[in-house]
């Protein structure tokens, strides 16, 4: 949508604070384990006009006509890391908001940033924003013998095609393990475009969605599973959006595999030791999906699963890709530690997020994919 369609909505705000700082039944968490602020760039930042409501009344100004684009507000815009918290606490639909100012400033050019431009144009041109050659894509499933055409697809994700095979192998593992006959696009997968759309440029996910929705439809797609968060709400929320009702069912990897947890397909193996599970903002706040993580791993015989005080809802982000995101991921995983040995969450951002933040700050706590951990487990 056009920022002028939500004319109504930027005059609404009642400067309540609500999404910005302070404490109230919306944020249920205690002080030492929540930072005044709750929205990560204000966090980082710590000027209002980098937060919830700062945006809102910049992005006003800019509907009007009453402010011009420049580098300051460009960057204002561009650190909302889409972690969503701020439409937790309050009915405006911020990162809509958000995400139609910067089509506007991507318009005149002063973004996305040179990183994101970059990863954008690789979207359009090697179908992955991480500039692979396409033809790459399904190495990680040498050997594998998927089928091109099946009831039950799995889509893989830029990040786990070429960064993170084992959690794209490890996925299919569990599905198999599972009786499913899954099959895979292979090149035919081409980037879900959300990384472009967010950044501004709509036309390149617009290009994605069409081709996707395609080579699914050919290979005869009745579900889709997922295991990156993102790519499955793009297709869940967005496609829709652009070529109406999907011909077939998304559904993501942990909302597939819970369903088997109490039949005999699974049997793990003991596990002595206290993790803790980090919801991705993507899944657990947008999608709600909460639960269906922690019942797999709760179904590993003597585990301990314990919870960072900020989760499910209300979990911290990890810093998504912006400039900052090292910092970000460097205090959510100092709460983990804090809380547990082991993290595990079921998001390839996520896991290379905190990983890195992990290293950096020298924490020591390892971080896991949920596909992973649990093909780990499996009694052989």
């Amino acid at each position: 949508m056009k920022l002028a369609e939500y004319k109504d909505r930027l005059v609404s705000c009642k400067a309540c604070g609500t999404c910005s700082y302070g404490r109230g039944p919306n944020n249920p968490f205690t002080a030492e384990a929540s930072p005044s602020h709750r929205c990560p760039s204000l966090d980082k930042y710590h000027f209002m006009s980098y937060g919830p409501r700062g945006r809102l009344y910049l992005a006003r100004l800019l509907q009007r006509g009453e402010i011009s684009i420049d580098e300051d507000l460009a960057k204002i815009f561009y650190t909302c890391t889409d972690c969503g918290m701020c439409e937790e606490l309050c009915f405006h639909p911020f990162t809509d908001i958000i995400k139609s100012a910067k089509v506007e400033i991507a318009k005149i050019g002063f973004g996305p940033p040179e990183n994101n431009r970059k990863a954008n144009e690789n979207i359009r041109k090697f179908f992955n924003p991480l500039g692979e050659i396409g033809l790459n894509r399904a190495d990680w499933a040498n050997g594998m013998n998927l089928p091109r055409k099946a009831e039950v697809m799995f889509f893989a994700g830029c990040k786990p095609s070429y960064r993170q095979d084992e959690l794209a192998k490890t996925a299919v593992n569990l599905l198999r393990q599972a009786g499913v006959d899954v099959g895979y696009l292979n090149k035919e997968e081409w980037c879900c475009g959300r990384p472009a759309d967010w950044d501004g440029q709509p036309d390149i996910q617009e290009i994605m969605a069409m081709h996707n929705i395609k080579a699914m439809k050919e290979a005869g797609a009745k579900e889709v599973v997922f295991a990156c968060p993102g790519c499955y709400l793009t297709f869940k929320n967005e496609y829709p959006e652009i070529v109406g009702k999907l011909p077939f069912d998304v559904i993501h990897i942990t909302e597939y595999l819970v369903q088997f947890i109490n039949s005999d397909k699974f049997k793990f193996e003991k596990f002595a030791g206290k993790v803790t599970y980090h919801d991705p903002c993507h899944l657990g706040r947008f999608a709600g999906i909460i639960d269906q993580p922690r019942k797999l791993i709760a179904s590993v015989p003597d585990i301990e699963l314990v919870e960072m005080e900020r989760h499910g809802r209300f979990s911290y982000c990890c810093g998504n890709n912006v400039d900052f995101s090292n910092w970000v991921a460097s205090q959510r995983i100092a709460e983990a530690k804090k809380t547990a040995n082991i993290v595990i969450t079921a998001c390839p951002r996520c896991v290379q997020n905190l990983s890195i933040a992990s290293r950096n700050e020298k924490i020591g706590i390892p971080v896991y994919s949920i596909t992973t951990f649990l093909s780990n487990k499996i009694k052989k």
